[in-house]
């Protein structure tokens, strides 16, 4: 009976501490960054800068940020770049529908993964080829790279992890700061410019036929250098769509936040139908 006791006693603490560090590290785990081996679609790999230029930014630390939807962000020493590491359990097909590949639920859920690697690789394309500027993209790994040496990663306990650099799927991005919490501070030139810049960007992926789901100014849309930046470049697509489609997430929010500059964008709208 007291062995019993003390092996409840052991696992129960076994998991208490299992859920502390998930939740302190904020879900990150090495172990669960995306391989370039694991993709099982068409992969890609684009850049605007040069073999030694992204060797030379990968030799200082990078620092745990956040945790998002589809990946782990990590911050530059330097505090210049960002880092965007694609989370396996996110994409990758699980192992029970690759040891079970007949059943319907396998298939389903192989189907679900496929698809959305080809979605989120997709966007990530569409981000540094097509609006390089206004996603802020510089690199882009989505297959085993020429690239050597391992990069460090410090978890949000401090805890070192050196990684391989050419066998993951990461990105690189320049770093902006949120514009939610400056939008209402901005100087009153400074917000015309920021939204004229913000105008700008829906005109190109207009013209383009690229379309963002997710574009709101909350969560989404940061600053640099007083102009906008696409933070979430995993949204994008090819779709003919309305400027009023384009901006149905940024316009509720200016209502709220900046009326004025809510009727700026609606006369925008009605000048482009």
């Amino acid at each position: 009976m007291m062995r019993i006791l003390q092996a409840t006693c052991v696992l129960l603490i076994v998991f208490g501490l299992d859920r502390f560090y998930k939740k302190e590290l904020q879900g990150f785990s090495a172990s669960n960054i995306f391989l370039c081996k694991q993709i099982e679609v068409p992969s890609y790999l684009g850049t605007k800068l040069s073999q030694e230029e992204i060797q030379i930014l990968l030799s200082q630390p990078f620092y745990f940020l956040s945790s998002g939807h589809q990946c782990y962000v990590f911050l530059s020493k330097d505090q210049k770049t960002v880092m965007k590491l694609l989370q396996a359990d996110k994409i990758k097909t699980p192992w029970w529908a690759c040891c079970f590949p007949w059943t319907e639920k396998s298939i389903a859920q192989r189907h679900k993964r496929l698809t959305r690697q080809q979605r989120d690789f997709t966007s990530y394309q569409i981000a540094l080829e097509k609006l390089p500027e206004e996603s802020g993209i510089l690199y882009v790994q989505l297959q085993e790279s020429t690239l050597h040496g391992t990069m460090d990663l410090y978890d949000a306990l401090g805890t070192r992890h050196s990684i391989p650099i050419s066998s993951i799927c990461f990105l690189l991005q320049e770093k902006a700061e949120p514009v939610y919490p400056l939008l209402s501070t901005l100087p009153k030139e400074e917000l015309h410019f920021f939204l004229d810049r913000l105008w700008e960007i829906l005109q190109k992926q207009h013209s383009l036929n690229i379309f963002d789901v997710d574009l709101n100014l909350k969560d989404n849309i940061g600053i640099l250098k007083g102009r906008p930046l696409l933070f979430d470049v995993g949204t994008l697509s090819y779709q003919n769509t309305s400027y009023e489609e384009a901006t149905r997430l940024i316009l509720p929010w200016l209502e709220l936040q900046a009326p004025e500059e809510a009727l700026f964008f609606k006369k925008k709208i009605i000048q482009n139908f």
